[in-house]
C-alpha cells in the first residue's frame, strides 16, 4: 500500500528507497505521483526539510528506461551503496586534479584518485551521514544529505542552502541555519564582488544562479 513520507534533515532518496525496499530511488523520484516533487526539487539529491515524498507500492519487476545518446552516461552502483562526488578545488578555485584521496566512515573506507578536473566519484553505504577526507593537504568532515535547495520557494528563502554552498566553496561561514545575519550579509558581498554581481548583500535571483554554477549544483 502506498504511502507517505516527510524529508528530515539528513534524508536523500538513497536512504528512502533502501527504508521503503526500493532497490532504485528512481522508482520513486520518477513515479507519477511524485510529479510536484520533481517540479519543486528539479534536482533529486538536494531535498529540503518537510519536503513531502509519495511511496509508490514496491514494483515486483524493475524496469528502468535510459536513452543512449552521447549525453548519457551510465554508473553501475551496487545495492546499499549511493553515489558520491565531489569537486575538489584549491584555494584559488583551480582544480584538484589526479589528487590520492581517502574517505573514511563508520565501517569502512574508500580510496581512490580524483580525475583531470579534480573530480571525486566513488560509492559509499547508504547509512553513512558523516565523512572523513583527506586528499593531499585537505582535511575536511563532510555531512551527507545536509545541504538544503537553494530555491527561493524554500522556507527558509534559500538562506541555509545558501550558506551551505559558499562553505562548500571555501567562504567563511560560523553557522549553517536560515539567520540572515550581518555576518551572512558580508559573505554574500564578498562573494558577490569576486563574481561580477551587483554588491548588496542579498540572495537575489542573480547570486542564487552564479552560487549555483560555481558551486555545481
Amino acid at each position: 500500500m502506498s504511502s507517505t513520507h516527510i524529508v528530515v534533515q539528513g534524508d536523500t532518496l538513497y536512504r528512502i528507497a533502501d527504508k521503503f525496499g526500493f532497490l532504485n530511488w528512481r522508482s520513486i523520484y520518477d513515479h507519477v505521483s511524485n510529479a510536484g516533487l520533481r517540479t519543486l526539487r528539479p534536482n533529486p539529491h538536494v531535498l529540503h526539510p518537510g519536503d513531502v515524498v509519495q511511496i509508490p507500492d514496491v514494483p515486483k519487476t524493475i524496469t528502468l528506461e535510459v536513452p543512449l545518446d552521447k549525453r548519457t552516461s551510465v554508473v553501475r552502483v551496487p545495492i546499499g551503496q549511493q553515489l558520491f562526488r565531489l569537486l575538489l578545488v584549491s584555494d584559488t578555485r583551480q582544480p584538484l586534479g589526479n589528487l590520492d584521496y581517502t574517505l573514511t566512515f563508520t565501517g569502512g573506507a574508500r580510496r581512490g584518485k580524483t580525475d583531470a578536473a579534480g573530480v571525486l566519484r566513488d560509492a559509499i553505504p547508504v547509512g553513512v551521514q558523516d565523512v572523513k577526507l583527506v586528499a593531499g593537504d585537505l582535511k575536511q568532515d563532510l555531512e551527507i544529505g545536509k545541504l538544503n535547495p537553494l530555491g527561493a520557494d524554500t522556507i527558509d528563502g534559500g538562506v541555509s542552502g545558501c550558506k551551505g554552498r559558499l562553505r562548500n566553496i571555501g567562504y567563511f561561514v560560523a553557522k549553517i541555519d536560515s539567520v540572515r545575519g550581518a555576518d551572512f550579509a558580508e559573505t554574500l558581498r564578498r562573494f558577490q564582488a569576486e563574481h561580477g554581481l551587483t554588491v548588496n548583500g542579498t540572495l537575489d535571483d542573480a547570486t542564487r544562479a552564479r552560487l549555483q554554477a560555481v558551486h555545481g549544483s
